[in-house]
């Protein structure tokens, strides 16, 4: 009997000693981007290494440059939540980014941080992003309001963006690993391996691109705080 797909999103699992393997996978990974191992930067940390340049241009163009830590936080982040999701894609692991509870907590977190952050620095300054210059004044009590519901939705839409993506993902993996496994005798098996793994691959590319949107949100999210007075 063929296992329901949505218990690819169950976080009760029994399959305990089938992914006690996975947990080496952190220490390899760590130890392949570790400088003091290697001579000479291996492929995997110079990818590594590639990405954090990346990440710390990203932050220049905003912002979170100006605002102490930023770079040892977001940078985190992205590789966590990107180790995160690509061990989601394995087999009997359960990826915690598929659900709300994760991503909301982190960015809620976030989001009030930089939030009071602002708050504390120039409250007077923070109010007034709540209204654009030169808006008529009969309009100003509801563009107040717009603005102020869509600063207070931003942890929501980030924590729905990508539990939606990466349990989308997962929904489609299982339905094709369920399909694959009822044709593994049928002349069709050959065209539905192809096209989950090909659809992995895709997965994977999906898993990068969400970590990274992630930590790119929040660090648009700083143009809004407020300078020192």
């Amino acid at each position: 009997m063929l296992s329901d797909i949505f218990s690819a999103l169950d976080f009760h699992s029994n399959s305990f000693n089938l992914f006690l393997p996975t947990w080496l996978i952190p220490l390899g990974l760590f130890l392949m981007t570790t400088k003091t191992l290697w001579v000479f930067p291996s492929q995997t940390q110079t990818l590594s290494s590639s990405s954090k340049e990346y990440m710390q241009m990203q932050i220049s163009m905003t912002k979170s440059k100006s605002l102490p830590g930023t770079f040892s936080l977001f940078v985190p982040l992205f590789f966590s939540i990107l180790m995160v999701n690509l061990f989601g894609l394995l087999p009997y692991v359960f990826s915690p980014t598929s659900h709300l509870v994760l991503n909301i907590t982190l960015a809620l977190t976030l989001w009030s941080m930089f939030i009071f952050s602002s708050l504390t620095t120039n409250l007077g300054l923070f109010m007034s992003h709540l209204l654009p210059p030169g808006a008529p004044s009969l309009i100003n009590p509801f563009l107040v309001i717009v603005e102020s519901i869509s600063i207070l939705v931003r942890p929501i839409t980030l924590t729905i963006r990508l539990a939606a993506n990466i349990s989308a993902g997962h929904l489609v993996l299982s339905l094709l690993s369920s399909y694959l496994i009822s044709a593994s005798t049928s002349s069709s098996f050959a065209l539905l391996f192809t096209i989950s793994v090909g659809y992995s691959l895709f997965e994977v590319m999906v898993s990068c691109v969400q970590a990274f949107i992630f930590a790119l949100l929040l660090t648009l999210y700083t143009n809004d705080h407020s300078d020192k007075s």
